[in-house]
């Protein structure tokens, strides 16, 4: 896939629920570990509703409210899928700015002593949001779901962000995203990853923000010495938006 503009035109398109990936086996010597946490000390929701699920293979918590019922982080080795499930509404409301963050990292080892090893992955994403509200009093609203991930140098492979205003009206994307990293023997790194949704309405407003992300481990390959450490293969960066324009990056209030 070839990288995309700012400009890219958005499909609307529906998206299944995510499921988990069949469990991949690890050569002894090799390791997968991951960690994914919901944000509950910078995430504001009072007046949104939330039904959220995050988790790691058939470990999950619940999120409601910005009250997470079950573990938080939750961490393991990465044998099935990583995901975020996250459902953001409200109708008739002003809720001011209300977010909410989530944060997941993985660490890849090769402690062979002298094999390199080559760990793929794939991530399916689906963002959809609308907000609406009666223009006529004044009233006004806004709805962001971000994605991103970022290599072991902090270098951004994905990011892709949607918005819906009363310019706009409601977006829709999804979408599929394959990488790879080569790890030379005795060799180790982690990359990072963040799910994000701002939101804002005054007077007479409703937005919904429908977010799902599943991060897997596709395939882990032994492929022999003398091969370097390699930055990610496929394409390098993914940027999608919904506007002809930057996203806006809304500066929160202070707590």
């Amino acid at each position: 896939m070839s990288k995309l503009n700012i400009c890219a035109i958005l499909a609307i398109v529906s998206f299944s629920t995510v499921s988990l990936a069949n469990v991949v086996s690890l050569p002894t010597g090799v390791e997968v570990n991951a960690s994914i946490s919901f944000d509950e000390i910078n995430s504001q929701l009072f007046d949104t509703q939330q039904a959220d699920s995050f988790g790691l293979g058939i470990a999950s918590s619940d999120v409601d409210n910005a009250v997470v019922t079950g573990s938080n982080p939750i961490a393991g080795s990465m044998l099935s899928a990583l995901f975020i499930d996250s459902a953001l509404s409200a109708q008739n409301s002003e809720i001011d700015f209300e977010y909410v963050s989530y944060f997941f990292d993985v660490t890849l080892t090769n402690s062979l002593l002298s094999d390199s090893v080559e760990f793929l992955f794939d991530f399916e994403f689906m963002q959809q949001v609308n907000a609406t509200a009666n223009e006529n009093i004044g009233a006004d609203a806004f709805a962001d779901s971000t994605l991103s991930i970022v290599d072991n140098n902090n270098a951004e492979l994905l990011f892709s962000s949607v918005l819906s205003d009363l310019n706009n009206g409601p977006v829709s994307f999804s979408d599929q995203f394959d990488f790879s990293f080569i790890l030379a023997p005795s060799e180790s790194l982690t990359f990072s990853g963040m799910f994000e949704a701002n939101l804002f309405s005054f007077d007479e407003s409703a937005f919904s923000v429908l977010t799902e992300g599943q991060l897997s481990l596709s395939a882990v390959n032994v492929i022999g010495d003398n091969v370097a450490v390699s930055a990610p293969s496929g394409f390098y960066v993914l940027l999608i938006a919904s506007m002809a324009v930057l996203v806006r990056r809304v500066k929160k209030p202070q707590l």
